[in-house]
């Protein structure tokens, strides 16, 4: 029998979020597939393209808010986040620190607008 995990934890009447470094590998993986199908659906972007080497702008630019998403809520270890994408850490943290200075930016640019919106999604 298989059962389901489920991050989610209650105590009372009240639910919990599991915290990323309660989250098992094989959650965190199932996770990261689900940030995968979400922002690719969102953006209208195909799959295999985004997993792949392409490198055209808009690809790269959904790819950065992907590996984001999945190490600011899984904390899944940057190789592991390169082995989804068949990238090394140094291209994930490359992707991530992009994310990252675009949100502290002070000029208006895309990444804040479709992060918000990507955020309420979840």
């Amino acid at each position: 029998m298989n059962k389901q995990m489920n991050p989610y934890s209650y105590v009372g009447c009240r639910k919990l979020i599991m915290t990323p470094v309660m989250l098992s590998i094989e959650m965190q993986e199932k996770m990261a597939e689900e940030y995968i199908n979400l922002i690719t659906d969102y953006f209208k972007t195909d799959k295999k393209k985004i997993l792949g080497r392409d490198r055209h702008e808009q690809i790269v630019y959904v790819r950065n808010i992907i590996v984001y998403f999945i190490r600011v809520r899984t904390k899944m270890s940057l190789t592991k986040i390169g082995h989804i994408f068949g990238k090394d850490h140094s291209s994930i943290i490359h992707c991530f620190q992009t994310v990252q200075d675009q949100l502290s930016s002070k000029f208006d640019n895309n990444y804040k607008e479709d992060i918000a919106n990507i955020r309420t999604m979840l």
